[in-house]
């Protein structure tokens, strides 16, 4: 259930398509809105609690 709002295969591989084909040269492509999101977090986040905070509930617990 984590994962129900994932991104879709096709939206993904509609981005990498997109990036493989550009003629413009970015360092970083996102794959969607949520993946830039989670990006700007992730290179903000200097301890890993911030990225903890998002992703600990994608994971049940046993």
């Amino acid at each position: 259930m984590s994962f129900a709002a994932a991104q879709q295969a096709a939206d993904a591989g509609r981005a990498i398509a997109d990036a493989a084909t550009s003629d413009d040269y970015r360092f970083r492509w996102q794959t969607s809105e949520a993946a830039e999101r989670f990006a700007g977090i992730s290179l903000a986040d200097l301890d890993g609690s911030r990225v903890h905070g998002v992703t600990a509930g994608w994971i049940a617990s046993s």
